[in-house]
């Protein structure tokens, strides 16, 4: 065991790459042996950060407070590139798809598709409101659970809006990816939805289900509330 931080660091993840656990502060990456738990690096952090990490490579990608998504490099600490976003960042940057491309969304609606090695921008859009869930990410497109009554789909080829489904209240709960189908608490009298990825179809409703997929098992779908109610 070791102390990572006093009673008023801010911790914002763990990640793991290769046999390193990386520990991130709002302001620190703390690298530890995954295997005998020694101390190999305390870095620096160039921003006040957000959000847990993304990797790709050996790049974290952070979310900041002042809408800045950065890449830092795990092996010399240095902040490798940046882009700016309206609005803070508040959600996890995801990977979408396996070939570094990564997915980010400000709480000013703004949403960014971006190359996680180099920084350079894919493409951007807007909604009319930002998100309090977790994104979701396939091989082709990000979704987006909005506080603007809606989820949405963005392409990975230049974020345009593949597709909408607007709702009658702000969604909460995050979306979940799983075998070309989305599914998402869509609220008030819908429930947990199953949406075709490709093309917004909503397959079906479950009123009685509320919160986000976390797992699959023995062909049911795992839900959780975030207030200690889990269902199948």
């Amino acid at each position: 065991s070791d102390e990572a931080g006093g009673e008023l660091t801010k911790f914002v993840g763990m990640v793991r790459i290769g046999n390193r656990l990386v520990v991130s502060t709002e302001s620190q990456a703390l690298y530890y042996d995954a295997v005998t738990g020694n101390i190999l690096d305390k870095q620096r952090i160039d921003r006040v950060v957000n959000t847990r990490p993304a990797i790709v490579g050996d790049i974290l990608a952070y979310g900041t407070n002042n809408g800045e998504v950065i890449g830092h490099l795990a092996r010399s600490g240095y902040r490798l590139w940046g882009a700016t976003l309206s609005g803070s960042i508040t959600r996890r940057p995801v990977p979408v798809g396996d070939d570094g491309t990564l997915g980010v969304v400000s709480d000013g609606g703004e949403v960014l598709l971006i190359q996680g090695a180099s920084g350079l921008g894919i493409g951007r859009n807007r909604m009319f409101g930002g998100s309090t869930a977790e994104l979701a990410a396939s091989d082709e497109a990000l979704f987006v659970a909005s506080t603007d009554q809606s989820l949405y789909a963005f392409s990975k080829l230049g974020a345009s809006q593949n597709w909408r489904i607007r709702t009658e209240s702000p969604l909460r709960f995050a979306p979940t990816y799983s075998d070309g189908r989305v599914y998402c608490d869509l609220g008030p009298g819908r429930g947990i939805s199953a949406i075709d990825a490709q093309s917004g179809r909503v397959l079906w409703n479950n009123d009685k289900a509320t919160g986000s997929v976390v797992a699959l098992r023995n062909k049911r779908l795992v839900t959780f509330d975030g207030a200690g109610n889990a269902s199948t």
